[in-house]
């Protein structure tokens, strides 16, 4: 009765070895944040259908802000050249707006050389941009849209680099000016009076064709009118781009400098002016791609690299749903989950290869970090961000993007009701959320109603002490008692005493529990942390009185690392300090139900369960997004499995042949670890499903959902059913 996890690494080359966001002090931090879900625009309603997939992931691949930063490093565009085989040496400057910058890039790309650079070469580019239009005052009419023109400069160049054609330099000339006469000074008057330049001039030539001197000597007329420019129209700094018509002649000049006192210091670039009868043309929409589009364009036009898929990924609904800071970010983790790398190296173990399969038909209910913004617009408020999404891989490879909610990094521990649009934690239990609250609302008065919950927790939770009834006590100031000690007490062991269960508070006292485990295997025992135990609090809110009721009497046990005895086990060795029998360290394993000391089965957890605990959640909004906002960190689910081997074994025969009948000759690969041994992990893994996201195993696997949901409501035997039957997914 075990519960093993798996990690896969990300696409990519980035270091081996589990992934890290910085912005958490610990793994086990991130389940002291809370989920922040404020009011979204149009753009981010969620999905009217939610499709299920066949599988739910347990997986997780780890993507962090780092990760996402790595893809972000290079444009649209900036992939596309260099897929081209073409490397950008640089852009300057950067401070022009994406928009131009796009423009050049995509300019460049479509006019791309087909063969190896072999010599340096200049050109100029004078692309015309769509106008924008700004907005126009309230009550006055919208200024008309000027024609708009980028000029650049763009210097390819050769390269030693094998497989490559060359190096491109791209300097964006003037940016964007209104008509080309506004980003030039043309002079069209040959034989006008000999204009004689001023004395003293510091001239540095480039690019010319030939013997630059030599060139400029014997070009005196486009050498006197860049001289007039300089002097009589050039300001003290100056970047200016000339285009100089003579005769049947044009030529530009890209003159940058500073002068004083009318002489110049400058740098002078020459290169032929582009042809006004072949004026580049933007592809439409060139301005609309992230820097995450690359990627998703390739995976859905090349087959996955793992020969056993070979197929492609579909269309991505949802996006444009998502506030726009988001998309490129959640592209990034849906690529990461879809595309196989044979190559990748086990997380645990980086001098060992564990090829990652692609997801393929299953749902996935992922953390995904928000890539921070420039320095320079950065924020407290837009940076460190997080969002949770389920991602549904549907059979024929498209993906459903559902935005579910923002994790608030400000770690605010207030607690509503769960309800949409309000601030919920991610770790506190609540009253309101306990399975059986609202039932033991009973009565036409406020009085009644109070009466029948205070008689209920007696029985709920009997260690919960509360003031005396009075006239003026309510519903709302009896809830507000209980949850403050639900989020006081939850993190220690003996809070668990409500329910029955024995929480080791230390390895000493888990080691007793274990003794009959060899004590080589008993290494590295430990405290649960209070953060742990919330969630396990989480968990047990969930379930009725009915099936708490299975579970009392239970240990819990913290352990580093499972350590599977392979040796023989007799009295005499149990009884060895230090075994030195063999056994086989298992880092991979979350948790393991088996019988302790006493008797009673023991749950002991292993570090291994937090593996996805910045990476995945469970849970969601219910039918169609539409219902309650119920998540939990993944560790929720591994509590609840192994909860599920321990109701497994308090049922009577007769309610494990139903279930063995229902599940007969049936293909029911719900989780991956489900699937891996469905004759003992099926129940468990079902078993947690039903009560971390019950509208899934609902739409999916709805013979499964309504044995558990049988099963929540049914006493043991000789007792009746106290509870009314419990609402449908998304109605709760």
């Amino acid at each position: 009765m075990k519960r093993a996890v798996s990690l896969q690494s990300p696409e990519s080359a980035a270091p081996a070895g589990r992934l890290y966001d910085s912005r958490f002090k610990t793994g086990i931090d991130l389940i002291s944040q809370v989920l922040r879900d404020p009011a979204r625009q149009a753009i981010s309603k969620p999905l009217l259908f939610r499709q299920p997939a066949e599988q739910y992931d347990t997986a997780g691949v780890p993507v962090t802000e780092a990760k996402i930063r790595e893809s972000a490093s290079a444009s649209y565009w900036e992939k596309k050249i260099k897929d081209a085989g073409f490397s950008i040496n640089g852009i300057e400057p950067r401070v022009f707006p994406e928009r131009e910058i796009n423009a050049a890039l995509a300019t460049i790309f479509y006019s791309l050389p087909t063969s190896r650079i072999t010599q340096e070469t200049t050109t100029l580019l004078t692309i015309p941009l769509e106008p924008q239009v700004g907005k126009a005052p309230h009550g006055k009419k919208a200024p008309k849209a000027e024609k708009e023109v980028l000029n650049c400069e763009v210097v390819f160049q050769p390269t030693v680099t094998p497989n490559q054609k060359g190096v491109i330099t791209l300097r964006l000339v003037m940016g964007v000016a209104t008509g080309l006469s506004q980003s030039s000074s043309t002079f069209t008057e040959p034989g006008r009076k000999e204009y004689i330049p001023r004395q003293g001039h510091h001239v540095t030539l480039h690019g010319f064709p030939g013997d630059a001197s030599k060139y400029w000597d014997e070009h005196h007329e486009e050498q006197v009118r860049i001289f007039h420019w300089v002097e009589n129209e050039a300001p003290a700094k100056f970047d200016q781009l000339l285009t100089i018509k003579l005769h049947d002649r044009t030529t530009a000049y890209h003159l940058t400098g500073t002068k004083s006192n009318g002489i110049a210091t400058m740098d002078v670039s020459y290169f032929a002016a582009p042809d006004p009868e072949h004026v580049p043309k933007l592809p439409k929409g060139y301005d609309s791609h992230d820097f995450s589009d690359k990627e998703i364009e390739d995976l859905q036009s090349t087959p996955d690299p793992d020969p056993s898929l070979a197929d492609k990924l579909g269309k991505i609904s949802g996006i444009d749903k998502l506030a726009p800071e988001e998309r490129a970010s959640i592209k990034v983790v849906i690529w990461q989950y879809f595309k196989s790398n044979p190559d990748a190296v086990d997380p645990k173990d980086p001098s060992k290869k564990k090829p990652k399969k692609g997801t393929r038909n299953k749902e996935v209910d992922a953390i995904v970090p928000i890539l921070n913004p420039p320095s320079g617009m950065a924020t407290k408020a837009n940076t460190n961000r997080s969002v949770l999404v389920t991602l549904r891989f549907k059979p024929n490879n498209d993906v459903d993007v559902e935005w579910i909610g923002e994790l608030n990094k400000e770690g605010n521990l207030e607690r509503t009701d769960n309800q949409l649009n309000k601030t919920v934690s991610f770790t506190r239990g609540s009253l309101a959320r306990v399975n059986g609250f609202a039932d033991h609302l009973q009565g036409a008065t406020e009085s009644e109603k109070v009466n029948s919950l205070l008689a209920w927790l007696k029985t709920r939770y009997p260690n919960v002490t509360l003031s005396p009834v009075t006239s003026t006590t309510t519903v709302k100031s009896v809830c507000d008692e209980v949850n403050k000690q639900i989020i006081e007490h939850s993190g220690e062991p003996v809070w668990f005493g409500n329910y029955g269960i024995a929480v080791s508070e230390n390895g000493a006292e888990a080691e007793k529990q274990l003794r009959t485990i060899p004590n080589a295997c008993l290494q590295n025992l430990k405290s649960f942390e209070a953060s742990e135990l919330q969630i396990v609090e989480l968990v047990l809110e969930k379930m009725s009185d009915e099936t708490l009721s299975r579970l009392k009497g239970i240990h819990l046990t913290r352990q580093q690392v499972h350590f599977q005895w392979k040796g023989a086990i007799d009295a005499k060795d149990s009884e060895k300090k230090a075994c030195k029998r063999p056994f086989e360290e298992q880092p991979n394993l979350a948790g393991i139900t088996r019988s302790g000391k006493t008797g009673n089965l023991t749950i002991t957890i292993f570090d291994a369960a937090n593996v996805n605990l910045e990476t995945l959640f469970v849970g969601g909004r219910g039918a169609g997004g539409t219902g309650k906002l119920d998540v939990e960190p993944a560790p929720a689910q591994i509590f609840a499995h192994e909860l599920g081997h321990v109701v497994f074994a308090s049922l009577e025969k007769e309610e494990k042949d139903k279930f063995a009948a229902l599940v007969k000759g049936k293909k029911m690969p719900i989780t991956w670890y489900a699937e891996s041994d469905p004759q003992k992990e099926l129940f468990p893994e079902a078993f947690a499903l039903y009560y971390s996201d019950p509208q899934w195993l609902h739409a999916k696997w709805g013979a499964l959902y309504d044995f558990f949901d049988k099963l929540d409501k049914k006493m043991p035997p000789g007792k009746p059913a106290k509870t009314k039957p419990r609402p449908a997914p998304g109605k709760r």
